[in-house]
């Protein structure tokens, strides 16, 4: 049983590395950028946004809004943002 886990977790993990390394980011003229790059742009802009007074808002349906839900928290505390500016819409 612990070796079926096993396999199932390194497949997961296998796939995900090789989604994230195979995703195109673009900016929003369609310049290409790295992934770091594109992340580190998103950190920016909701910085940006936070320090000017706006909101960042998630928004999610079902299943999804429990990972906007999520989103809105880890942004909130892992990102340095006081959590009444963030909004989390919930459809």
């Amino acid at each position: 049983m612990r070796e079926k886990l096993g396999s199932c977790v390194g497949s997961y993990l296998e796939t995900l590395f090789r989604v994230a390394s195979e995703a195109e980011c673009t900016g929003a003229a369609g310049e290409r950028m790295t992934l770091d790059d594109a992340c580190a742009r998103v950190c920016n802009l909701c910085h940006d946004s936070h320090d000017g007074g706006g909101k960042i808002m998630f928004i999610g349906n079902g299943g999804s809004m429990g990972i906007a839900a999520h989103m809105a928290v880890d942004f909130s505390k892992n990102g340095s943002l006081l959590r009444w500016r963030l909004v989390t819409a919930r459809c």
